[in-house]
C-alpha cells in the first residue's frame, strides 16, 4: 500500500510538472500569438494612415496639374482669340483692297 501511495505520489508529481510545462509553454505562444496580432494590427494602421497621406497628396498634384492644364488651355485659348482678331482684321483689309480694285477695274 505505501509502495501504491508513493507510485501515486511520484506519478501525480510528474504530471503536475509536465502539466505546468505545458502550460507554460502554451501561455508563452498565446503572449507571442497576441504581440504578433497587436504587431499586425498597429502596421494595419500605419498603412491605412500613409494611403491615406499618398491620396491627399495625389489629390493636391491633380488640383495642381489641373490648375496649370486650365492655365495652359486659357492661354491657348487667349491667343487664339487674339489671332483670330488680327486674321480678321487684315481679312477686312484684303476686301477693301479687293473693293478697291474691283472700282478701279469697272
Amino acid at each position: 500500500m505505501k509502495m501504491w501511495s508513493v507510485m501515486v505520489l511520484v506519478c501525480t508529481a510528474c504530471l503536475s510538472f509536465t502539466s505546468c510545462q505545458d502550460k507554460k509553454a502554451k501561455d508563452k505562444i498565446k503572449d507571442q500569438v497576441e504581440k504578433t496580432e497587436n504587431v499586425l494590427e498597429n502596421t494595419g494602421e500605419q498603412i491605412g494612415d500613409k494611403v491615406g497621406e499618398v491620396k491627399e497628396v495625389l489629390n493636391d498634384i491633380k488640383d495642381q496639374v489641373g490648375d496649370s492644364v486650365k492655365t495652359v488651355l486659357q492661354n491657348a485659348k487667349d491667343s487664339i482669340d487674339s489671332k483670330d482678331g488680327e486674321i480678321n482684321k487684315i481679312l477686312d483689309e484684303v476686301k477693301d483692297k479687293a473693293g478697291q480694285l474691283k472700282e478701279k477695274l469697272e
